[in-house]
């Protein structure tokens, strides 16, 4: 079985960091929410790797760094409100809800909101 925790820690030391996000919120955010429990069960071990991740809907995870750099110039403050449309599996919602205090998630895809929802809150997220 797959080391994750040590996959999401070496995913934050050496592609994220190394790549200039030095917000040791984002860092937080991208080192405790599990990128394996949000792609399908095929992609798991792939879900750390430094590169975007086609996943069977058609849409895309982006690669970590260039999300946390993408997070970074948009500077998330605990009191906003984020709104993530077409998120491809859940997987920025929850980065985001450790940055904001409130996200609103849309999709054409129930089954997609269906699955970040539960994965969400077994993780706490509830925002």
């Amino acid at each position: 079985m797959p080391d994750y925790a040590q996959a999401r820690t070496n995913m934050v030391d050496c592609q994220i960091h190394t790549n200039g996000v030095i917000d040791p919120r984002i860092l937080d955010a991208f080192e405790t929410v599990p990128r394996e429990r949000y792609v399908p069960a095929a992609l798991k071990n792939v879900a750390y790797l430094d590169e975007d991740i086609v996943l069977p809907n058609g849409r895309i995870l982006l690669e970590p760094q260039i999300h946390a750099r993408m997070l970074q110039v948009v500077k998330p403050h605990n009191d906003d409100v984020a709104l993530i449309v077409g998120d491809g599996c859940g997987y920025a919602s929850a980065i985001m809800a450790k940055l904001v205090t409130t996200v609103l998630s849309l999709s054409d895809k129930p089954e997609i909101l269906e699955k970040a929802s539960i994965v969400s809150t077994e993780q706490g997220l509830c925002n």
